[in-house]
């Protein structure tokens, strides 16, 4: 099983991120806390465009300013975050079992748009990376 960050370099996976205000993919009242970026990784000349959030734990204060600073992305940890969340969907039979799975009620609509955006970037991904590639970072690829 080899890291993910052998996986960006066998695969020659590039990043370009723009911090945002928000993440239309996550509830609103996880926003305020979090630095969200827009990125598009590259491979072979295509792009795979994604939302990035990082909570306030991932952030360094600045010594001059105070301020919350947050440095950009790296691939593989926008990689590893959306391995996670794919692995997460297709490991499951179905919406009721990943909401089990994840403490959601089966009932929010929230929940099943959030299953539902995790499902459109996995068949993204694939799309993407190809199937090859897309199994080995689920599946032999190690998480962060």
């Amino acid at each position: 099983m080899g890291t993910i960050a052998e996986f960006v370099t066998k695969y020659k996976i590039g990043i370009q991120c723009t911090r945002v205000p928000g993440n239309p993919n996550i509830l609103i009242d996880q926003m305020a806390a979090a630095a969200h970026f827009y990125c598009l990784l590259s491979l072979n000349q295509k792009d795979f465009a994604t939302y990035y959030s990082l909570g306030s734990g991932h952030g360094h204060v600045s010594k001059t300013t105070h301020a919350l600073i947050f440095d950009n992305p790296k691939p593989e940890a926008v990689l590893d975050c959306l391995a996670s969340d794919v692995a997460g969907v297709e490991s499951t039979r179905s919406f009721d079992d990943w909401a089990s799975d994840y403490g959601y009620s089966t009932d929010s609509r929230k929940a099943l748009a959030t299953y539902e955006a995790i499902q459109r970037q996995s068949r993204e991904l694939r799309m993407w990376l190809g199937n090859t590639a897309m199994d080995e970072l689920l599946y032999d690829t190690d998480r962060l």
